[in-house]
């Protein structure tokens, strides 16, 4: 039983880090910019924000 938990952590630390790096990314892009790229990274960071929810909508 313990793996199954150490191993649902390794996955919550890994799309947190995922999280972390795409938010750093978007903190990048001066507040005025509105070009495609910084839309990007705003739907890259929305779909990773939305990933980590539905795993720990599945726990």
């Amino acid at each position: 039983m313990a793996d199954s938990k150490d191993d649902k952590m390794y996955e919550v630390n890994e799309k947190l880090d995922e999280v972390r790096t795409l938010f750093y990314n978007l903190l990048d892009f001066p507040e005025d910019d509105f070009s495609p790229a910084k839309e990007r990274a705003k739907r890259e960071l929305k779909f990773a924000l939305n990933g980590l929810m539905n795993f720990s909508e599945s726990l």
